[in-house]
């Protein structure tokens, strides 16, 4: 990503990657924790960004994303988010048939960027393993060119989890 076309976070915490990646392009976020939303907008706006594209609601209920949407029609040249590791989606008219919320937001990312996006996610690593629609879904992924590289990190290298992760 080169800061020049639309960066999407949906799980945006404070912000970290939006600022992280700013550049002229546009950038959209959401957080559904109204104290870390606020953190973010502040963020955002100490670094000299506009804060009105970060969103204070549930990314899963109201995806900004896959072309069609009313929301937001538009595609994404780059999404980059680390969805809550190993939480159930319980919500069967969001959930598309997933169980866990990595799953669909990879679903929901690869229905949602442009010809030429990227997408970058932080997981735990037992994304890769897992079974059931997760195994169709990654065998798609390899199957479409989908899946680019998987970069396996140590336990202990994040703060907030002691798991081994993947990017």
């Amino acid at each position: 990503y080169d800061g020049q076309g639309s960066l999407y976070n949906p799980f945006a915490g404070t912000a970290s990657y939006c600022t992280a990646m700013r550049g002229s392009g546009r950038v959209v976020g959401q957080e559904i924790n109204k104290s870390t939303w606020a953190i973010g907008v502040l963020r955002m706006l100490a670094y000299g960004m506009d804060a009105s594209s970060l969103y204070c609601e549930d990314s899963l209920q109201m995806w900004r994303g896959n072309g069609s949407s009313v929301i937001n029609p538009e595609r994404f040249d780059c999404i980059v988010a680390t969805p809550p590791f190993g939480m159930r989606v319980n919500d069967p008219h969001h959930s598309n048939g997933y169980s866990f919320i990595e799953d669909l937001f990879i679903n929901n990312c690869l229905n949602s960027i442009s010809a030429n996006g990227t997408v970058i996610g932080v997981f735990p690593m037992g994304v890769t393993f897992r079974r059931w629609k997760s195994l169709e879904s990654r065998q798609s992924y390899i199957d479409r060119d989908q899946l680019d590289t998987v970069i396996s990190l140590p336990a202990g290298v994040f703060n907030y989890t002691s798991i081994p992760t993947v990017i």
